[in-house]
């Protein structure tokens, strides 16, 4: 195994994927958007399989253009989870939230469809949300800054930028006298007051189980994309 990391670099990332192509891999594992897009890119003129792994929405990523039967050299694990029970629980912890800020990078593709799901949705809960972007990592906290006033509590949905810089967010929310709310429960005692998401190691197990199958079974078609087995919660006491 190759091990290589773009710090969410969109450029690196394409870097790292014609690497990976130059020296004929028998697979490549994506992680996550911005990695994948990248792979598939690398490897259009190839037979190298593609497995992507936290992609939150692999249609709007364009990164396969069915679920059900991937065509091409694509397919892999979502990390996707209903917007729903998200703010069921936000609502549950913080009753006398009205209004709920969003920290994220309109750069990626995920964060611009959640963040269509989520205003589909907001107004069953009650919810008015208000958006704050940040490009790269340096400019989370000013995003979150910048809701000071405007949110009642901020959240980070699955923003892989927000997402690496979510102790500024944390520091920037209690800063203002707000609670954090995050998707990734692996980050959320760094200050989270609550989050609901994927158990990440589950989907990192369902990846490596596709990787398995797609190596012994050259010849068969590409597994449908799959989605997490298990979500878990988090509340702070």
């Amino acid at each position: 195994m190759d091990f290589q990391s773009a710090q969410g670099n969109p450029s690196l990332a394409a870097q790292i994927a014609q690497k990976f192509v130059s020296n004929k891999p028998d697979v490549i594992v994506a992680i996550p958007t911005i990695a994948a897009q990248a792979a598939m890119s690398a490897t259009k003129d190839t037979d190298i399989p593609v497995v992507f792994s936290s992609v939150t929405d692999p249609l709007s990523a364009k990164l396969v253009t069915s679920l059900e039967a991937p065509t091409g050299n694509v397919t892999g694990v979502s990390n996707f989870v209903p917007v729903e029970p998200q703010f069921k629980l936000f609502k549950r912890v913080l009753p006398t939230l009205k209004t709920l800020g969003i920290v994220y990078n309109p750069g990626e593709a995920n964060s611009t469809a959640l963040n269509a799901m989520m205003e589909k949705v907001a107004s069953s809960f009650d919810l008015t949300l208000v958006f704050a972007t940040a490009s790269k990592s340096s400019e989370v906290l000013g995003a979150t800054q910048s809701l000071c006033g405007k949110a009642d509590a901020v959240f980070v949905n699955n923003d892989n930028t927000a997402l690496s810089a979510f102790k500024s967010v944390v520091k920037a929310a209690q800063a203002c006298g707000i609670p954090a709310f995050v998707s990734d429960i692996d980050i959320a005692d760094q200050g989270a007051l609550a989050a609901l998401g994927p158990d990440q190691r589950e989907v990192g197990r369902q990846t490596a189980r596709m990787v398995d199958f797609i190596l012994k079974n050259p010849e068969a078609p590409l597994p449908a994309v799959e989605f997490p087995d298990k979500t878990e919660e988090f509340v702070k006491e």
